[in-house]
């Protein structure tokens, strides 16, 4: 019996470790690493086949937050692709590269004129807490979103969000 509990436990943390990627990156962009000049001064990539535009934050000049929606994508041969699209190809990208997400929500949506979506996210967390979130659909129902933050930019908007409800003062 212990043999067997120890086997089992054994596939659990394999498992878990393989749920958890050491360190993730998007085309070899590298969050608490690259720095500004890695980057690079233009805001377009070419990301799972896809050509995204992305705004970047930094913290100390090396990169926070990667912000790239999918909404109006391009293919590589010039096609338009809804952020439904991408995103199921990111994910699935995704998930290849880095095992299953830590995280798949899905929350179904109505819009102002009374039809229903569904907004799917699918992320990952690293070891470092890094993390690269994929949604289907953000603010309207024709805007997907990827985005890859730093641990470093995780921590400072908690704290930031720490400070404006204490100065709630209910």
């Amino acid at each position: 019996m212990n043999k067997l509990l120890a086997v089992l436990s054994t596939f659990i943390l394999i498992g878990y470790a393989q749920a958890e990627p050491e360190q993730i990156e998007v085309i070899g962009l590298v969050p608490n690493v690259s720095t500004i000049a890695e980057v690079g001064g233009g805001s377009t990539f070419w990301i799972g086949g896809y050509k995204l535009t992305c705004s970047a934050e930094y913290i100390e000049d090396l990169l926070a937050q990667l912000h790239c929606p999918t909404g109006e994508a391009i293919d590589r041969e010039g096609h338009s692709a809804s952020n439904f699209e991408v995103h199921d190809v990111l994910v699935k990208g995704f998930t290849e590269k880095y095992g299953e997400p830590t995280n798949v929500e899905g929350a179904v949506i109505q819009t102002r004129g009374g039809g229903y979506f569904t907004r799917n996210t699918a992320s990952w967390t690293d070891k470092k807490g890094n993390k690269l979130f994929v949604v289907s659909s953000d603010t309207r129902i024709d805007k997907g979103l990827l985005v890859l933050q730093s641990y470093t930019k995780i921590s400072a908007d908690e704290k930031e969000k720490e400070r404006v409800n204490k100065a709630r003062n209910f």
